[in-house]
């Protein structure tokens, strides 16, 4: 038998019959909704003969659902569930949302298509403050761990143990940044030989520097490392003063030109992608949680 929820039947009767059930008793669920029991059997009454079936089998210390009694709650509950639901969202949606949202950011072009893409969000939340900040990843881990930004742009590889993680933004494309009157600015793509012989300053990240020495099948050990670096921005009076050259994406320097350097992508091809990453097991804000499902949406 079809149960057909009549439109202008109150929830409040729906909630009445689901104490009922819930507690298998009239005068228990009368109690509980603080009424009388009466008034409660009377309301029940009323509900069968709205629906035109029997909901219940009466016996003398408790009552059962009838057939029509099961499919019902189900309904009532789903019915329950969904005002509930809509409820909640009305509400939020009269709310204006406000606070602060920390960013961390890698110097890449990902800053330049994050400037471009939340436009539209800022359209639409203006109260939200949005707080950036720019580091290497070991740098964003850590203010991600100590809870002082609430997402991190990064470049792959990222850990996965503690954070969850989306693919978003653009490529990068892996090389080295040399100065202009180097005599590898003359060749439009370098390879592993091109490395060795030379002083050389990494990445601090061991893992993404790792990643991309294993790729190019070159033993770390026989590089003449002469520094690290956490920022391009440190890694530039290096290449100038001491004549070396640095690994990095070309995003590292297309953001800040330089008239005196020059990117050289390798040539076998390696690239990397952006990961979005937040904290595992940490509640974001509200205005967090739109941003993310901003992102998610322009994927």
């Amino acid at each position: 038998m079809l149960i057909v929820y009549n439109i202008s039947m109150e929830t409040r009767v729906l909630k009445y019959f689901l104490t009922v059930v819930q507690t298998g008793n009239i005068s228990r669920a009368a109690e509980k909704l603080h009424i009388t029991q009466p008034t409660l059997s009377r309301q029940l009454q009323d509900l069968e003969k709205s629906m035109g079936t029997k909901l219940f089998n009466r016996g003398k210390k408790e009552i059962t659902l009838t057939n029509n009694g099961v499919m019902f709650a189900q309904s009532a509950k789903q019915i329950i569930q969904m005002i509930n639901k809509t409820r909640q969202q009305i509400n939020q949606s009269n709310i204006v949302p406000t606070g602060t949202i920390s960013i961390g950011l890698v110097e890449t072009t990902i800053s330049e298509w994050f400037f471009k893409t939340i436009k539209s969000f800022r359209a639409m939340y203006p109260q939200i403050v949005i707080n950036i900040y720019n580091g290497d990843g070991d740098d964003l881990r850590e203010k991600l761990d100590d809870n002082f930004i609430d997402l991190a742009f990064l470049i792959e590889p990222v850990e996965s143990a503690k954070y969850h993680a989306n693919e978003m933004g653009p490529l990068e494309k892996w090389g080295i940044i040399v100065k202009k009157s180097d005599i590898l600015a003359n060749k439009n793509s370098v390879n592993k030989n091109d490395l060795y012989n030379r002083p050389i300053i990494l990445s601090r990240r061991s893992i993404v520097t790792e990643s991309i020495l294993d790729s190019l099948k070159i033993n770390k050990e026989k590089l003449n490392v002469i520094g690290t670096h956490n920022l391009l921005t440190n890694a530039i009076p290096f290449i100038k003063e001491y004549n070396t050259m640095t690994i990095a994406v070309s995003g590292a320097l297309s953001i800040r030109p330089d008239s005196e350097l020059k990117f050289i992508p390798f040539e076998e091809k390696l690239e990397s992608k952006h990961i979005l990453v937040w904290r595992k097991n940490v509640a974001l804000s509200l205005h967090a949680r739109l941003l993310l499902d901003f992102f998610h949406a322009k994927k």
